[in-house]
């Protein structure tokens, strides 16, 4: 099954959301991108989004350190804020069965740490320029 770790960073002028793809324990593809004008809990929802959105066709095993969106996907906490977003979210985790999993942020997970490091270097980036 193809894992993929997503993550985000936000500042409230941007936004840095992320995935690193993993098939057969390598890295096969990695994607960034730059939003102006949303928040962290917007920026990991979207990040989610783009790697579900890359195989709709096939299950994949999403990795996350958002316990925001780990628990609305487990109906654990209910949908407060952006109702729309988390509509396509859901349908498209759905629709091909894919996991999503909580793993700790900052800890000793090789592959969250990596994108980690990666996503905040570009929001970084993004401030300078």
């Amino acid at each position: 099954m193809i894992e993929i770790y997503t993550d985000a960073s936000a500042d409230g002028l941007h936004a840095v959301i992320g995935m690193m793809v993993y098939k057969d324990d390598q890295m096969v593809q990695e994607d960034f991108r730059i939003i102006k004008g949303i928040y962290s809990a917007q920026a990991e929802l979207l990040a989610v989004a783009m790697a579900v959105s890359l195989f709709p066709d096939e299950q994949v095993h999403i990795y996350t350190d958002s316990l925001y969106v780990v628990n609305v996907l487990n109906k654990l906490w209910k949908i407060k804020k952006y109702k729309e977003l988390w509509k396509t979210v859901i349908d498209l985790v759905e629709r091909n069965n894919s996991i999503v999993t909580f793993v700790k942020g900052h800890d000793k997970n090789d592959r969250n740490n990596r994108v980690d490091r990666a996503v905040r270097t570009k929001l970084r980036e993004a401030r300078k320029g």
